[in-house]
């Protein structure tokens, strides 16, 4: 796997009261297709509804056949299918379907993330004294960088990019399969999501 981009450390323009910081609750299924599903994609679909705490989701269908795959906490919506559609693409060699997608039941905010950040961001936000910044990062496949408690808005940014980095490597390094399609769209570079203070 190549070496991540690090993204710009650049101040950004806006700053966000911490408190605007929230976790997205229980997710609610949307079915998107009204396909017959195979046996194998059936199994997979059960899996994929009962995980109504896991944030974003998405789940793709081979258009003829038995194959399926899903992703779970995500940021958004449309990271969910991005990475959920180009693994499934890349596995089957043929063009996925999306079948479903589980989002939240209350809607999310530009400072939403999924549950799986819960402790990260409650420590963050506990741990973060009035003045100083907290800045997290994230990237289209679900990893995520904070870094919290910091005086100095440039190092906060540049030490959240980096642990999301680092979140990135570690994901490559365990999903082998899934690191090889989501690198060849791009999807890998970690973006800064937001400071706050």
């Amino acid at each position: 796997m190549n070496d991540i981009a690090t993204f710009s450390t650049e101040v950004p323009n806006e700053i966000f009261d911490k408190s605007q910081l929230n976790i997205v609750g229980r997710s609610k299924l949307v079915v998107h297709s009204n396909k017959k599903l195979a046996a194998p994609q059936r199994k997979g679909f059960e899996e994929f509804r009962s995980r109504l705490d896991d944030g974003f989701a998405a789940f793709y269908v081979t258009p003829g056949g038995s194959g399926w795959t899903s992703n779970f906490g995500m940021i958004s919506e449309d990271d969910a299918k991005k990475t959920t559609s180009a693994f499934c693409d890349g596995m089957h060699g043929k063009r996925c379907v999306l079948y479903a997608t589980l989002v939240p039941e209350e809607v999310a905010n530009r400072h939403s993330l999924p549950q799986a950040v819960t402790g990260i961001v409650k420590d963050a936000v506990e741990k973060t004294q009035s003045g100083n910044f907290i800045a997290i990062s994230t990237n289209v496949s679900g990893r995520v960088g904070t870094s919290f408690n910091y005086d100095n808005i440039q190092d906060a940014v540049r030490d959240a990019i980096v642990q999301c980095e680092n979140n990135v490597r570690e994901y490559q390094a365990e999903n082998i399969s899934v690191a090889y399609f989501l690198e060849r769209k791009g999807y890998f570079e970690c973006e800064l999501f937001g400071v706050y203070q």
